[in-house]
């Protein structure tokens, strides 16, 4: 056999294999059949069902089969078979449905069986990605019951953050941030207050005690009232600040702000404190321009007083003060300079913060409390403007207010 023909009968084997067979019938009797061939086959059996382009027609016997040429399938109990007539004679091709059924159940089950793999698959990914996406919340809660517990020292690592949530995770460590600064702030007031008082309470208490072990002159007596008088003075001035600073906090802190002229009130403060500063030798220069704008006068009077009072108390004998007012860029400008010591740059930028002093015992012997600045820089902020401060150390120190004009 040539090349041709070997693999023709390789071909139909494989086929034969699969539930395929052929018949060929050529006059009347069978000329070729394939293994696993039905018995009960014949080209003129009833059921044919022929189809052509021309016409339809059920054929009746091997008559009309021989009519027309044409293809025909039909059922032949559970075989699927084809009739392709020729001019010799029938080739019939049919398959067993079993081997479909058999074909049917495999492919059932590879479905299924690939079914659940997908849904396993599915599982698994969604299971991985539901516990990357939970990791970062379950650390936010972490640090979040830490927090609650006391430990505000906490934070959420940002880095494990890089979807959505990062924004999340940045401003809850920027609320846990502030809220550690609020706490520690409160608990460095409390503190500082609490010291503040318990001086002025421990010399009343030291003068009262002593003056009254043993009789003394009408002198000594004075002498012990006049020095719990100040005491008291002093505790006081402290807590009249301290319910300052506590309206501030709550958010009750208001201005009421009325139209006047911010140069007239300046002019009013500098001539209060001009006999304060020459008893020191101290001179004081203005230059201070008129300005008609809206501001709380009681609540300013209040911050140049004390600015003007700082630049007295903490200026050399025979220094200077300079107190202008201004007009610039839309706001007004209010600065105080002096020719004192100056501050250094650490101690500058914490002048505003409570009780912060840059001297503690010439500023605890001239009765200042360290909130002076504090209470001033909520007034100008009350006013949607800012306190500013430069020095030169050695040299001097200016304070800035600036306040928009509205």
């Amino acid at each position: 056999m040539d090349r041709l023909q070997v693999e023709g009968s390789d071909r139909l084997a494989r086929h034969e294999a699969n539930g395929l067979y052929v018949i060929y019938w050529r006059r009347g009797e069978i000329f070729y059949k394939t293994k696993g061939s039905p018995e009960s086959v014949a080209p003129s059996d009833r059921g044919v069902e022929p189809r052509r382009p021309e016409d339809e027609t059920n054929l009746q016997g091997p008559e009309r089969d021989n009519q027309f040429e044409g293809v025909f399938y039909r059922w032949n109990g559970k075989h699927r078979e084809f009739l392709q007539h020729t001019p010799r004679g029938w080739l019939l091709t049919g398959i067993s449905t079993d081997v479909i059924d058999e074909h049917m159940a495999v492919f059932k089950w590879q479905l299924i069986g690939l079914g659940v793999i997908v849904i396993a698959f599915g599982v698994a990914v969604g299971w991985i990605m539901a516990t990357r996406a939970m990791k970062p919340i379950v650390a936010m809660s972490s640090t979040a019951t830490k927090i609650a517990a006391g430990d505000l020292s906490q934070r959420i690592d940002e880095t494990s953050t890089k979807n959505e949530l990062g924004q999340l995770a940045h401003v809850l460590n920027d609320t846990f941030g502030r809220l550690d600064s609020s706490f520690e702030q409160q608990v460095r007031f409390t503190a500082d207050a609490s010291h503040e008082m318990r001086t002025p309470l421990a010399v009343i208490l030291a003068k009262s005690e002593l003056a009254l072990v043993r009789e003394r002159t009408p002198e000594k007596y004075q002498e012990t009232i006049k020095t719990c008088y100040d005491s008291a003075q002093h505790m006081s001035s402290l807590i009249e600040s301290l319910l300052e600073l506590a309206r501030v906090d709550s958010g009750e802190f208001k201005v009421q702000r009325e139209q006047g002229n911010i140069g007239l009130e300046v002019s009013t403060c500098v001539d209060m404190l001009r006999p304060l500063a020459e008893k020191r030798g101290i001179t004081v220069e203005s230059d201070i321009q008129g300005i008609e704008m809206e501001f709380d006068a009681q609540r300013i009077r209040q911050v140049v007083i004390n600015l003007l009072s700082n630049a007295v108390k903490y200026n050399h004998e025979q220094g200077k003060i300079f107190v202008r007012v201004r007009k610039e860029n839309n706001e007004a400008v209010i600065s105080v300079q002096d020719t004192g010591p100056g501050i250094k740059p650490d101690d500058l930028k914490n002048i505003f913060n409570r009780f912060y002093r840059v001297d503690k015992s010439r500023n605890s012997k001239q009765g200042s409390t360290g909130l002076g600045l504090a209470i001033s820089q909520a007034i100008v902020q009350a006013h949607e403007g800012r306190l500013e401060a430069e020095s030169d150390f050695g040299a001097g120190t200016t304070f800035r207010m600036r306040l928009p004009l509205k």
